[in-house]
């Protein structure tokens, strides 16, 4: 594997109800919410999605197969050579 092949992933799951299945094709369209009222903006995945992808990386949503969902991060490693001190 090369230095441009090598991604590191973060998987955060949460023990809630989970997404449903029918609201997992939008669950990071930009303002979607299943909140009621203005209890939420629907921006909070939409956002975190295009700042991973701003770092050339993926953010995926997956259910949990114990309950709840699983988001997981996806980004490059980024290989630094680092100049001996002179």
């Amino acid at each position: 594997m090369s230095a441009s092949d090598a991604y590191v992933d973060i998987a955060v799951a949460d023990n809630g109800h989970g997404i449903s299945p029918e609201d997992f094709d939008q669950a990071m369209e930009p303002f979607f919410t299943t909140k009621a009222g203005s209890e939420g903006l629907g921006l909070g995945l939409s956002i975190s999605a295009a700042i991973v992808e701003d770092h050339g990386g993926e953010l995926r949503l997956s259910p949990d197969p114990q309950g709840g969902t699983i988001a997981t991060v996806r980004l490059p490693l980024h290989v630094q050579k680092v100049r001996a001190a002179e």
